[in-house]
């Protein structure tokens, strides 16, 4: 695969490239979308978005683009590790996540002792009342 090539346009926080373009009567403004439509010459299918093989969303090379669900993408973004949830190694309160303290309830993770404090929080008030 050849390297990425990188938009010159506007960056938004998370990288993308945006450029106002009227395509096919649609107004399109990411840069990779523009790319792809370009290589392409046509939009993406209904109900499709345009994803990045390479993951750098400011890349624009239509080798790095392709077609897929939005379903799909994030299924991708999970098989290579890049889920932002994936990355974090500690709960809200600063207790690890690992194989002990983490509970997995449909597909969340949860802390094990931030449950326990909140259970007993629960029982505490029930009591008092």
């Amino acid at each position: 695969m050849s390297d990425c090539v990188e938009t010159t346009f506007y960056r938004d926080q998370w990288g993308y490239g945006h450029f106002k373009r009227v395509r096919f009567g649609k107004k399109i403004n990411l840069t990779h979308v523009l790319a792809w439509i370009d290589a392409n010459g046509r939009l993406p299918g209904e109900g499709m978005c345009i994803c990045h093989h390479c993951d750098n969303p400011s890349c624009v090379n239509p080798e790095h683009l392709f077609e897929a669900t939005h379903h799909e993408n994030i299924l991708d973004m999970v098989a290579k590790g890049r889920q932002n949830m994936q990355l974090k190694t500690h709960c809200r309160q600063g207790h690890l996540y690992d194989e002990a303290n983490t509970r997995v309830y449909r597909g969340s993770r949860y802390c094990r002792k931030c449950d326990l404090f909140r259970a007993r929080r629960r029982r505490k008030q029930a009591v008092s009342q």
